[in-house]
Parts: C-alpha cells; sequence; structure tokens
C-alpha cells in the first residue's frame, strides 16, 4: 500500500541526504525535501488544534501540497517527506491520511543542533523567513517550557536556538504514540560510522529493503558559524539534557561534551576543514 511517509525533526539533521539517497533508490516514489519550506507554517499551528484549519484555508501552497499528495496515493505512488517544517502538523496528517501515515522522529544532540542551526543565522539576523514561521519561539502560545517567557527576550541566538530543539522534540515525543510512527533514530546513531544505521533509517522510511545506500553525508547549504556561543541561562541547558536523556542520550556523555569553545571551533569550520584524514567526515 503507497503511504505518506515524513522524517521529522528540528532541522539539521541530514535529512536532505536522506531525500536524495531515496529518491535515487525509488523512482516510483515521490522524494522531496522541504518541498514548500516555511511555507508550512508550523509555528502558527503548534500546540493550536484550533487555528490548524484556518492556517490551512489561508495557504494555498499548502492546500496545492496536502491534495498532491492524496493524488499520488490514489495513483498507489508513495510519497515521502524529508523536510523538517513539518513537524507541528502531525496530529492533522493523521487526519487527513489516516493509516497510511507513516513518520520518524530523527532526534540530534541538542547542542550541536543550536550550533548548526546558529550556522544559518537563525535568531541572529539571517533566515528571518524561516525563522519567523518554522522555528518556535519562547513567547509562542502553548509552549510546553513557559517557564522560559519572562526571560526569553534577553536569550542568545544560541538560546533561542536551543529552545526550538526542547520545544520541537518535546512534540515529536508525545506524537509517538500515534499509530503511524515509525520510531525514534538518533542522527549520532545514524551518522556515527555503521553503515547499517543510514540503510536501517532509509529503509523504515521507504517501507521496503533497498540496495545498499551511501553513508557519506551530503549538504548543500553548509556554512561555517559566525560568532560566538553564550548561554546565560543554565536551566535552560539542564532541560536540554533532561529531555535528551528521555531521548536516549548517555547524560555523562552530554555533559562531557558540552564545552561551548569546542562546539564553536568545529563549527567554525566546513565539514571537509574539520575532517581527520583517513576518517569519514561526519555531518
Amino acid at each position: 500500500m503507497a503511504n505518506a511517509v515524513f522524517a521529522l525533526s528540528t532541522g539539521r539533521c541530514s535529512t536532505q541526504f536522506l531525500a536524495k539517497v531515496l529518491a535515487d533508490a525509488l523512482p516510483d516514489a515521490l522524494v522531496e525535501h522541504e518541498p514548500i519550506g516555511a511555507a508550512y507554517l508550523p509555528r502558527k499551528i503548534f500546540r493550536r488544534p484550533a487555528q490548524v484549519l484556518r492556517v490551512l484555508g489561508g495557504s494555498v501552497p499548502l492546500q496545492r501540497k496536502l491534495i498532491q499528495i492524496e493524488d499520488l496515493l490514489a495513483d498507489g505512488r508513495t510519497y515521502i517527506d524529508t523536510g523538517w517544517p513539518t513537524y507541528a502538523w502531525v496530529p492533522y496528517l493523521e487526519t487527513r491520511f489516516g493509516d497510511r501515515l507513516r513518520f520518524l522522529h530523527i532526534v540530534r544532540n541538542p547542542f550541536a543542533t543550536a550550533a548548526s542551526l546558529l550556522t544559518h543565522g537563525l535568531f541572529a539576523g539571517a533566515g528571518k523567513g524561516l525563522a519567523r514561521h518554522a522555528l518556535i519561539y519562547g513567547t509562542d502560545p502553548g509552549i510546553l517550557h513557559s517557564e522560559f517567557r519572562a526571560d526569553y527576550a534577553g536569550f542568545s541566538p544560541f538560546e533561542k536556538c536551543l529552545l526550538h530543539w526542547i520545544e520541537v522534540n518535546a512534540f515529536l515525543h508525545e506524537q509517538r504514540e500515534r499509530a503511524g510512527s515509525l520510531g525514534l533514530v538518533r542522527f549520532e546513531d545514524v551518522y556515527g560510522g555503521e553503515a547499517s544505521g543510514v540503510q536501517d533509517v532509509a529503509e523504515s522510511l521507504a517501507g521496503q529493503s533497498l540496495p545498499p545506500i551511501p553513508t557519506q553525508p551530503f549538504d548543500r547549504y553548509q556554512k561555517k558559524l559566525d560568532g560566538d556561543l553564550r548561554l546565560t541561562h543554565p536551566d535552560l541547558a539542564e532541560v536540554a539534557i533532561g529531555l535528551a536523556v528521555t531521548l536516549g542520550y548517555d547524560e555523562a556523555d552530554l555533559r562531557a561534551t558540552f564545552d561551548l569553545e569546542t562546539i564553536a571551533a568545529q563549527y567554525g569550520k566546513l565539514r571537509h576543514e574539520r575532517a581527520k584524514p583517513g576518517r569519514r567526515r561526519k555531518a
């Protein structure tokens, strides 16, 4: 049976790479990476189910995309979207596609994710449309961690990216109780050096066995970190660590690698500049 399949994350989880390898492996399916980008408008409906139909009714690109998916399913073709801005739509997608919905939660180390988001200038003056429509703000209605609302105006861009990580992953963790869930995978397990990690994720999304998948990450939008990382609200880091542990990370490992100077130095270089000779390059 053809399915509507979504790889869901905060962004910066190599979903672009997954789209590329799946498109190569599944010529009869339509595989897309962020097909309408921020036009999914996840921020407008995040934890706000009463806003879903109003937002959908006001967005022609979103209406067209969902109708296109329905038409593909009617023709017996699977649809796979690895674009992260779909994350807030899971409840509605289940209503719309029923037992044909499949979704996978992909999570990455919170501090690495925040730094990677910041390489694109999010919350730091660049990517304003993406940040305004697709990332979660500490002042948004319905956020889980409203305790940070009063201090949010003083958050650094890194802290704002970290709060986005917390809110989106907490939400996706809740959605895993739905029948269409394909479970949770950690970025580090997929790209940590074992070829089977990428293979398993690709086959989970495809719903079938696939030829061997290459493991070299692909990212046409890679950028360097411009600026420092500043964390002045330690409670925010503690919440991120607590959630990461719930999602399968080891607390001692998280704390051991949580060094902002080291993270800044790493993301201040492009992947090929920071890879060591003879070792596979990481995303």
